[in-house]
C-alpha cells in the first residue's frame, strides 16, 4: 500500500543522511520505487527527491542502459519539466558508456513540442555522438513549425551537417526540409525545393506522395506571380517530378493528379494546362488509360 511504501521511502531518506556510502544500485532502486508510487501519490515526486536519487545512481555507474531512465524522462516531459529532463540527459550521457539515441531523441522531441528549437539544437550539438537520423528529423520538424527568419537556411545547414557527419538521411528528412522551404518567404525557395529533389535522387532516396504534394504546395503559394515566371516554375516542377519515377512508383493517387491540373488551371494559361494534361497522359501510358482511371478529372 502507498502508505507503507511512503514509510519505507522516508526511512531510506533518513538512512541516507546517516550513512556515508550507499551503493548505486540502492539509489536507482529507491528512485524506481518512488517513481512508481508517485503515479498514485503525485506529491511524492518532490518529497522523495526521485530524480536526485537517479542522478546519484548515474554518477556512481548504476545505470547501464536506457530501460531504467526512459520512464523518468517520460514523466518529466509529460509535465513539461524540460530543464530537469535536460539535467537527467546530461548525467546519462556523462556517466554511462552507452551511446543510445533514444533518450536524446525523447528530450529533443519534448523541446520541439514546446517551440524550444534553440535548446534542441544546442543539445544535439553537445551530444552529437548520440545523434541519429531521428535526431536531425526532429530538429527539422521544429523548424517546419515555426516562422522564424532563416529557418530555411538552418534546415539546409542541418542537411549539410548530416552529410558531413555521415548520418544517413531518409525521405522524412527531405520531406520535412522541403516543408520548411515551402513556408519560407525567401525568394530562392523554389530553387531550393528543386535542389532538394535532385539531392534525393542522387542519394537513391525514393520520393513518396508527401514529397511531391509538398513541392506542389510550395508552388501553389506563389501562383499569383507573373505568367512567364509561373510557367517556368511549373515546367521545372513537372520535369523534376517525372525524373523521380512514374506516378505508380511514387505512389501518387488521385489527389496528386488533381493537384497538378488544379495548379495548371489556376494559371489561366491554356498552354500550361495542355502541357500538364499531355504529360499526365504520357505517365499513365496513353489517354485511354488515363481517362479510364480518372473518368471525371478532365
Amino acid at each position: 500500500p502507498p502508505n507503507d511504501a511512503g514509510a519505507v521511502l522516508r526511512s531510506f531518506s533518513q538512512w541516507e543522511s546517516e550513512r556515508s556510502t550507499i551503493s548505486a544500485t540502492v539509489y536507482v532502486m529507491a528512485a524506481e520505487v518512488a517513481l512508481y508510487y508517485a503515479g498514485r501519490v503525485p506529491r511524492w515526486a518532490n518529497e522523495f527527491c526521485i530524480y536526485d536519487y537517479l542522478i546519484k545512481g548515474l554518477e556512481m555507474g548504476g545505470v547501464t542502459n536506457t530501460r531504467v531512465i526512459t520512464p523518468f524522462i517520460k514523466r518529466l516531459l509529460s509535465g513539461q519539466r524540460i530543464s530537469e529532463a535536460v539535467k537527467l540527459l546530461s548525467a546519462f550521457e556523462k556517466h554511462t558508456p552507452v551511446r543510445d539515441p533514444v533518450i536524446l531523441n525523447m528530450v529533443l522531441n519534448g523541446c520541439v513540442q514546446l517551440n524550444m528549437n534553440t535548446l534542441a539544437k544546442d543539445l544535439l550539438t553537445e551530444f552529437k555522438s548520440s545523434g541519429d537520423t531521428v535526431s536531425y528529423n526532429t530538429l527539422l520538424k521544429g523548424l517546419s513549425q515555426c516562422s522564424a527568419q532563416g529557418a530555411m537556411q538552418e534546415a539546409l545547414n542541418l542537411l549539410s551537417e548530416m552529410k558531413r557527419t555521415k548520418v544517413r538521411a531518409n525521405v522524412i528528412t527531405y520531406n520535412t526540409a522541403m516543408l520548411v522551404a515551402c513556408r519560407s518567404r525567401q525568394p530562392r525557395k523554389h530553387q531550393v525545393l528543386f535542389d532538394l529533389l535532385k539531392d534525393m535522387q542522387s542519394m537513391g532516396i525514393e520520393a513518396d506522395k508527401f514529397t511531391c504534394s509538398t513541392v506542389i504546395k510550395g508552388l501553389l503559394i506563389e501562383r499569383n506571380k507573373s505568367s512567364n515566371e509561373f510557367k517556368t516554375r511549373f515546367r521545372a516542377l513537372l520535369g523534376a517530378v517525372w525524373k523521380l519515377g512514374s506516378l505508380e512508383a511514387l505512389q501518387m493517387k488521385r489527389s496528386f493528379t488533381e493537384a497538378i491540373l488544379n495548379l495548371a488551371a489556376s494559371s489561366g494559361d491554356h498552354e500550361v494546362c495542355n502541357e500538364a494534361y499531355d504529360q499526365l497522359i504520357h505517365q499513365f501510358g496513353g489517354e485511354n488509360n488515363f481517362q479510364a482511371r480518372f473518368p471525371n478529372i478532365c
